[in-house]
């Protein structure tokens, strides 16, 4: 399931490439997630990861509503 969250966050990253905040927020999100261990199954297993806020959650949510 991580990769398949890290997937969704890398297309969603190429969509705000031409804004330069929400870019970083996503490569930073998705630098996090590629280096943590365990299975994600809630976004509460990531909340208290730096570079993974409110917005994220949500996108981590809605990935795994859709499996």
């Amino acid at each position: 399931m991580n990769e398949k969250i890290i997937s969704n966050l890398k297309l969603l990253a190429e969509k705000e490439k031409s804004h330069p905040y929400k870019y970083r927020a996503y490569l930073k999100a998705i630098q996090q997630l590629q280096s943590y261990q365990l299975e994600i199954t809630s976004p509460k297993d990531v909340e208290h990861l730096p570079g993974i806020g409110k917005g994220i959650l949500e996108k981590i949510e809605k990935t795994l509503d859709d499996t």
